[in-house]
């Protein structure tokens, strides 16, 4: 009874926070507003995603968080969500770093289709 009952509160908790989700700020980068993307290890073991944007989609990403202030906000790349950060001040600059452990798939995959959309020839 009290394993079920604990079952049936995580099992709650999780669709709660999957439907909050849906409700934070969303941060969208699409492939060209970067400039650079890569694994980089450090250390020869923590492996880290970084991404470079371009100029202007760092400024945006700087606007959005100053409106976001103490809020949650979902950064995705490629629709995919890889961070969903609380933002404690604006945040600058062009790169922007990510662990990469525990997702590594998805950043290899992110990868493989950043690697594709910079081969394809300009329409």
């Amino acid at each position: 009874m009290k394993k079920t009952l604990l079952l049936l509160i995580a099992l709650l908790l999780s669709v709660t926070s999957m439907e909050a989700v849906d409700n934070l700020p969303q941060f969208a980068i699409r492939l060209g507003d970067l400039q650079r993307a890569g694994l980089v290890a450090y250390l020869g073991k923590h492996q880290t995603f970084e991404i470079t944007l371009t100029r202007e989609k760092s400024a945006e990403f700087t606007a959005f968080t100053k409106t976001n202030l103490k809020k949650q906000i979902v950064i995705s790349l490629n629709g995919k969500s890889i961070a969903s950060p609380v933002v404690m001040e604006p945040i600058t600059g062009e790169t922007m770093s990510f662990p990469a452990e525990k997702d590594l798939k998805i950043y290899c995959d992110l990868l493989d289709q950043i690697a594709s959309f910079k081969g394809a020839p300009a329409p």
